[in-house]
């Protein structure tokens, strides 16, 4: 297993004018383009701007370097908004100080001086270096999210795991044509399918030295040689078992109470194992304060003492 050692040398601190950064964007456009985020308003990206013409402080800005790409793990889209602004896509709208001297304008639209300023402005850049391991990386991701949630366990692994990633999306796009479930985001589902394979085989994690999250198994397995092979294995498995559940008295317990749900049910199917079933069996079996951690060694014991009570 991996000893985690972040240190000062794994990270650099670059002082950068915006203009650096809009040539850099326009540099390293694929990645660029890929990390921001294209919701973002435009009222919003015209508060970015106005916050430099006012002479406020500017957030940093968090970029990973590790894997020879500059891709924006925090502010991307305030550079973005940056990037677009100089090259004239949208004129300032809804400010909060300046709209009488700026609003309406594009910033081939502004004064010298106003150009200059926001030309010239520091942003300082926290950079991580080349050499970090993927679940170190994904740490440094998640740290700076402003949720942990499904959508953000997403964009990190789409990122970090792109090539076996995509495994996970393409089952959970199945189930969801299986459920009629189109239009739905797949995160919470894909999230469940990373679970899933975790605790199914969750003996790989038993010998480590030390408790294991679900989230830093799944990132073990994605990043394993195996993953190909596990996944071709237990598909078929995961999209029956999966696209045959609708939560409905589970949808009041935790994730993880739905994680063991599906794990029960898959290493037992000839029970026939549904949600009240399952809920006797969890309140019954919930008697120990180590029943509430997040880590495969407990919860997959507290699955086995499940099924027990329900074979009883």
């Amino acid at each position: 297993m991996e000893d985690f050692d972040i240190g000062y040398s794994d990270f650099r601190t670059q002082i950068m004018t915006i203009k650096e950064l809009v040539n850099l964007w326009d540099n390293y456009a694929v990645s660029n383009r890929e990390s921001a985020v294209f919701d973002i308003s435009r009222t919003q990206c015209s508060r970015y701007i106005e916050a430099i013409l006012i002479g406020m402080p500017l957030q940093s800005v968090y970029v990973d370097d590790s894997m020879g790409e500059w891709y924006y793990i925090s502010g991307g889209e305030r550079v973005q908004s940056f990037v677009e602004f100089c090259n004239d896509v949208y004129p300032l709208n809804s400010l909060y100080f300046k709209e009488d001297m700026y609003g309406g304008l594009y910033f081939s639209e502004l004064s010298n001086l106003a150009k200059q300023k926001i030309l010239t402005t520091h942003i300082q850049v926290f950079v991580l270096n080349p050499g970090l391991t993927r679940q170190e990386r994904f740490g440094i991701y998640m740290c700076l999210k402003p949720r942990v949630d499904s959508e953000a366990l997403k964009s990190c692994r789409r990122k970090i795991y792109p090539e076996y990633y995509y495994l996970i999306e393409t089952i959970a796009r199945e189930i969801k044509d299986k459920m009629g479930l189109r239009n739905r985001s797949t995160a919470n589902l894909e999230c469940e399918i990373c679970h899933l394979l975790v605790l199914i085989n969750y003996k790989m994690f038993l010998n480590y030295g030390r408790t294991v999250s679900m989230d830093f198994a799944a990132n073990e397995l994605l990043g394993s040689g195996d993953i190909i092979s596990i996944i071709n294995a237990l598909r078929l498995d995961i999209i029956y078992l999966l696209s045959n559940e609708r939560y409905s008295k589970l949808q009041r317990y935790s994730v993880l109470v739905r994680d063991m749900y599906n794990a029960a049910r898959f290493f037992a199917p000839k029970l026939g194992i549904d949600e009240e079933r399952f809920l006797e069996a969890y309140r019954y079996t919930g008697l120990r304060d180590s029943d509430y951690k997040d880590d495969v060694a407990t919860i997959s014991n507290r699955i086995q003492r499940i099924l027990n009570y329900i074979y009883r």
